[in-house]
């Protein structure tokens, strides 16, 4: 019976998830709602799958993953969450995740896909177990043997050799002499007794690629080695030859001690025979995980290219991209990925940098028709990358969802407004009510009770009041805006007096139109909670190809245990939907703002503007002023 970890913070899932999946009796399920509370005791149990949400509070699905990675732990990991953005998935798949499933649909069919897929990541974990259980074997048995073993396969290359081998033959520390065969044959010819005897010995072995040899190798300074080599066969197929040496120096030559030393010689044949068949079959398990693994890549909905980032030659390809491009796999081979592209230049410099952000392209098909898409990329190479796997995504009818989205935003904005107003209306003859039942009463036990009604109808009727200003986010369609301009005007309705300097010289960028409110809410918040704010400034650095926008103030700033949960929904002192909306206000350009500051400095929230998403246009005149230190004057 699988034992698995389900890890969500919702509890109503976990129940409905535990039930489904110990349907069938094969697995026990143990879940809880904090993969923090998880790791704290891990150790205390093994379990052979783990399953995990991705949006959770202190820790979530991805670091949870990355946490068990670092520690060594190789468990296998499903990231099953509601969250289907494409960097998700490819942030969870580079931590090292077995599978990502998202939640949604039916639940007989969804817990069955995850069964599916419970079952399918303990069976592969428990082959590549059985795998490097039979190398590391195999690699034991070599060490422990009393002869000297060497592999080379039909090319000529050395691939296995053990340490006997290297100390019988006087190898150098850097194994340099050994490469290949040939090298190695060259390197014995001040060594053996006879040379061209020694080198037409093995090419006659060469030449019989199917035979057994015995021999004898006799040594300058008077060592003498038996030589036993066979065929090494994979599939009735000649793939290289085993050598085998024992030095037998000072033994007796008779032909009884030749015999016997024979015979011992053909009881080691036989346990290198079961040794390498041990060995084919592992290599048989290797080409069949290479074979599930293509048969993924083939399968996958998404189109891939697999690209030389020197070149930028195609070198392989699904059928999906077939599918997208209109082109066959065998014209496919013949291109280059830039040659995909309206603007190979920038299609270019994209892949040989180091950034792997999505990045919208306007590539062109097989009968010239031009359509916009999505490119990421994965690195792979030693040191320096030199194969690149592309991820493509057409996005042709985003722009649709998008108006069929803004136009459900605005009918849903509309039933709000007029749900809003009924609720205000009937929570106003609430308030009335108390008010009357106060007046009619002197008992303090009473009164202490409607107090705390009225606290909570004021409490209701101040977050109705500020949801009202977000009634539009991301309804109207993003736009170009200046930081200064929007900046300054935030900031002149502020009611406090102190000196604001903006030097974001003619930064304009591409946000949604409520831009305005970020800022108004920084503002806001340094005056709130910053205690003693007698200066703000916001100003820009470059972070390779983005833009870094830092709002700063010299008040007290936010604590090491608040940075992780200022931009939470509900945290806060006052509405605490102030700072959680700004991020989201952002993220529809997909903009980010994290704070930076240090407790007890002031604040300094970041926002990071990517490549794209900003330009230098001309600073507008009534926002030129702010380009210096100003104070906006107002009664308090």
């Amino acid at each position: 019976m699988l034992s698995v970890l389900y890890v969500d913070d919702e509890e109503c899932l976990l129940e409905i998830g535990k039930t489904f999946l110990e349907m069938d009796g094969s697995m026990q399920v143990d879940i809880s709602t904090s993969a923090q509370s998880k790791l704290e005791g891990w150790g205390n149990i093994n379990y052979d799958v783990i399953i995990s949400d991705y949006e959770m509070p202190l820790v979530n699905g991805i670091e949870f993953l990355e946490t068990l990675r670092s520690r060594g732990d190789r468990t296998p990991f499903i990231i099953f969450t509601g969250r289907g953005r494409e960097e998700v998935v490819i942030n969870a798949l580079n931590a090292g995740a077995d599978y990502y499933i998202q939640k949604g649909g039916a639940p007989k069919a969804q817990f069955a896909e995850l069964t599916h897929k419970i079952k399918k990541a303990a069976e592969r974990r428990q082959t590549e177990y059985a795998l490097e259980q039979s190398n590391s074997v195999l690699r034991a048995t070599l060490e422990s043997t009393a002869d000297g073993i060497m592999v080379a396969d039909m090319s000529g290359e050395i691939t296995i050799f053990n340490k006997k081998f290297l100390q019988m033959w006087q190898v150098p520390p850097d194994n340099s002499q050994i490469l290949d065969e040939s090298a190695f044959i060259e390197f014995a010819r001040n060594q053996v007794v006879d040379y061209p005897a020694y080198l037409k010995r093995i090419e006659e072995i060469r030449a019989e690629k199917g035979s057994t040899s015995y021999d004898i190798i006799s040594f300058s300074d008077g060592r003498v080695f038996r030589r036993f080599s066979q065929a090494h066969t994979m599939n009735s197929l000649v793939v290289g030859r085993v050598w085998s040496f024992r030095d037998i120096t000072g033994q007796n030559k008779s032909e009884l001690e030749l015999r016997v030393t024979y015979e011992q010689l053909s009881t080691a044949e036989e346990e290198l025979k079961q040794q390498y068949k041990e060995l084919a079959d592992n290599v048989r398990i290797l080409q069949d995980l290479e074979r599930k693994y293509r048969g993924i890549f083939d399968t996958d909905m998404s189109p891939h290219l697999i690209v030389s980032k020197d070149t930028m030659k195609i070198l392989d390809l699904n059928d999906a991209a077939c599918r997208l491009y209109g082109y066959t796999r065998e014209e496919f081979l013949t291109l280059s990925f830039s040659s995909l592209s309206t603007d190979p230049q920038r299609n270019s410099e994209q892949l040989t940098g180091n950034k792997a952000d999505l990045q919208m392209h306007f590539h062109k098909r097989k009968d010239g028709k031009i359509f916009p898409v999505e490119v990421s990329f994965t690195s792979f190479g030693d040191g320096t990358p030199s194969i690149l796997i592309l991820s493509i995504r057409d996005i042709s009818t985003i722009k649709q969802v998008e108006d069929a989205l803004r136009l459900a935003n605005v009918k849903l904005n509309l039933l709000l407004g007029i749900t809003r107003h009924d609720v205000l209306n009937k929570l106003s003859v609430l308030m009335g009510y108390n008010e009357i039942l106060r007046s009619k009463t002197d008992d303090g036990e009473i009164l202490e009770i409607l107090n705390k009604q009225l606290r909570a109808c004021q409490t209701i009727k101040s977050q109705i009041d500020f949801t009202k200003e977000y009634d539009n986010l991301g309804i109207r369609a993003p736009q170009w805006q200046n930081v200064q301009e929007i900046a300054s005007r935030a900031f002149s309705q502020m009611l406090k007096t102190v000196p604001f300097r903006c030097v974001t010289e003619s930064i304009a960028v591409y946000a949604d139109p409520m831009l305005e409110k970020v800022f108004y809410n920084l503002f806001d918040n340094s005056f709130r909670y910053g205690e003693c704010v007698s200066e703000i400034s916001l100003t820009f650095d470059r972070a390779g190809p983005d833009i870094i926008l830092s709002y700063r103030d010299n008040g007290i700033g936010i604590s090491q245990d608040d940075k992780n949960h200022i931009f939470r929904k509900g945290f806060g002192k006052n509405t605490g939907l102030g700072l959680f909306l700004s991020r989201e206000i952002l993220s529809i350009t997909r903009m980010t703002i994290i704070e930076n500051g240090e407790y007890g400095k002031g604040v300094c929230f970041e926002i990071r503007i990517p490549e794209g998403n900003y330009r230098f246009a001309p600073l507008p005149e009534k926002a030129r002023e702010y380009g210096k230190e100003q104070k906006v004057l107002a009664d308090e």
